[in-house]
């Protein structure tokens, strides 16, 4: 049997790590087909076990074997096939956290990438191959935050980075990047390169991911007000109107939000 689990976060390593999510198709003689991953404004890191996941994205298929993988920014929906054995424990992190470590590279270049960890070249104290050998996302949790301890930094860059995406999340995307700036004393153009740099994606189309998902978690656990009407639940995720809602869905998910089902998805669960 398929099982997806999440691995909450409660120590001071939740301000680095949002949580470790789980795919566990180990003991089923069956593979899981044609899932979908949406974009979500975060960083994840693959641990895979067993023959492994087919990944396709933006026409193209890879397939994910045993090892750890870097994903980088993901702006459209990627679709998976789980095959029969594997398990992949994913290690998600926020969308400030790689500001806070030494990088090799710019983070755009790795924009909708899912690539070996060691291509990342990362100067971080870390076993990558032996992720691998670990059993359970406690066990997983503790080895990378010990590690990852000794080479956080913090400066201005960190701290500005930080501030601009909280700002995002909290307003639930729905925040002119203008206005980020004026709110953060720095210039747009200085917090654009920054978030090229260390987000992998501008201000605005992070924000937009954001209200993406925001609409999505409204649809599968729909509050009061009636999201049989497509307008309102336009207007509640802050969208200009229902035809911007449903181009920008459309352009991310690759279907209409009537469309969406959320049984061809691999969603978060909801706190």
């Amino acid at each position: 049997m398929f099982h997806y689990s999440e691995f909450a976060i409660q120590d001071q390593s939740a301000f680095f790590i949002k949580k470790l999510w789980t795919l566990d198709n180990s003991t089923n003689p069956n593979p899981v087909l044609q899932k979908s991953i949406l974009p979500n404004g975060c960083f994840n890191l693959a641990i895979i076990n067993g023959p492994g996941i087919f990944v396709r994205h933006q026409n193209a298929a890879i397939h994910l074997t045993k090892g750890v993988y870097y994903c980088g920014q993901i702006t459209k929906a990627i679709q998976v096939d789980i095959l029969s054995g594997t398990k992949a424990t994913m290690i998600q992190l926020f969308p400030w956290t790689p500001v806070h470590f030494l990088l090799p590279a710019v983070l755009s270049a790795f924009t909708d990438s899912i690539i070996p960890i060691h291509e990342l070249s990362l100067t971080l104290p870390i076993q990558w191959d032996y992720l691998l050998e670990l059993h359970g996302e406690a066990q997983i949790h503790r080895y990378l935050i010990t590690h990852l301890s000794r080479s956080i930094r913090q400066n201005t860059d960190s701290q500005l980075i930080t501030n601009a995406c909280r700002i995002i999340l909290e307003r639930r995307g729905s925040i002119a990047v203008g206005a980020i700036s004026t709110e953060l004393h720095c210039s747009t153009r200085h917090l654009q390169k920054l978030f090229k740099a260390y987000v992998g994606l501008c201000p605005k189309d992070l924000a937009v991911i954001i209200k993406l998902r925001e609409s999505v978690d409204d649809i599968v656990y729909p509050p009061e007000i009636d999201h049989a009407k497509l307008t309102d639940l336009a207007l509640s995720n802050h969208f200009y109107d229902q035809a911007h809602f449903i181009n920008t869905f459309r352009s991310i998910a690759g279907i209409t939000p009537r469309q969406f089902n959320a049984l061809n998805y691999l969603l978060s669960l909801k706190k």
